[in-house]
């Protein structure tokens, strides 16, 4: 680990530096954050920070796997460099500005993008309605949104999907019927979903790209 002070190159998980005592970040070689020389993982997209440390689990602690996290982060406008108080502020911003009968959103969204402030209230519910509660609150919030400007959802790479997103994806497509949202994902022939028979749905079959 680099002292940036320095430059002298410290063993990893070193919180300061052996050569002038500067206190080090681990910086994430995924996403290029700086976290504090403590975390394992990355504060940002989730990436492990130390060798050896195992990949977080999909949708840990009510956590949103990355394909949400990249939706959130997109809608509500946060960046690397926003702390965790900017980031609930931008939240509450967006909701609220969109509509205050959303405010029971709230916690869901704080809670898929790890900035709860103090305790988390959802802590004690079932993992299975806290991430019922979580995606039936970002269709309300993509839904109110759409009655203010069409909005365009993409979804790339679903046979790689993990089953959060797939459960968000399955309760959009049950949802936008009459909403004014596009929701447009890609996918090789062996991934299969329930979305064929409904009136809204199209598929465009595209052949594989022949080498010259």
């Amino acid at each position: 680990m680099r002292c940036s002070s320095c430059h002298y190159e410290n063993p990893q998980a070193t919180r300061f530096c052996g050569n002038c005592g500067t206190p080090l970040n681990n910086r994430c070689a995924k996403c290029g954050r700086d976290n504090p020389p403590q975390f394992k993982f990355c504060a940002e997209c989730g990436a492990p920070l130390q060798p050896g440390s195992p990949e977080p689990a999909q949708g840990a602690g009510g956590a949103a796997p990355l394909t949400i996290l990249e939706l959130l982060r997109d809608y509500f406008r946060i960046t690397a460099e926003d702390d965790a108080r900017q980031r609930r502020e931008k939240v509450i911003g967006k909701v609220l500005g969109l509509d205050h009968a959303l405010e029971d959103t709230l916690p869901y969204v704080f809670g898929l993008l790890g900035i709860q402030e103090g305790d988390d209230p959802l802590a004690q519910m079932d993992a299975q309605i806290r991430r019922r509660r979580s995606q039936e609150a970002l269709k309300r919030i993509l839904l109110r949104e759409s009655l203010n400007q069409p909005l365009i959802l993409v979804f790339e790479d679903l046979h790689w999907i993990d089953g959060e997103t797939q459960g968000l994806l399955n309760l959009l497509a049950d949802s936008i019927a009459n909403a004014r949202i596009l929701l447009a994902v890609n996918y090789r022939p062996e991934y299969r979903h329930e979305w064929g028979h409904r009136t809204h749905y199209t598929q465009l079959r595209h052949d594989p790209l022949g080498l010259p």
